[in-house]
């Protein structure tokens, strides 16, 4: 929890270090895209840190694949 709370600690120091110039030229569309992609990043970074099972990506593309490759070995074989 402790570290969780560090993580959300750091994020807010390098959000308020990184949003001031863009607040002043106004760069609504560029602060929202940071907002959302930092917040991504702790959400899967809290979610890391406090050891939930997360799905790997590797696995869905694999089952994805897996019989289109055999399909394709099957047909040069």
């Amino acid at each position: 929890m402790v570290s969780a709370l560090m993580v959300l600690l750091v994020i807010a120091l390098i959000s308020w270090f990184e949003l001031r110039p863009l607040k002043g030229k106004r760069r609504g569309k560029d602060i929202s895209v940071y907002f959302l992609l930092m917040t991504a990043g702790a959400v899967l970074f809290t979610l890391e840190l406090t050891q939930v099972d997360l799905p790997n990506p590797l696995k869905m593309t694999m089952s994805l694949f897996d019989p289109l490759s055999k399909a394709i070995f099957a047909m040069l074989s």
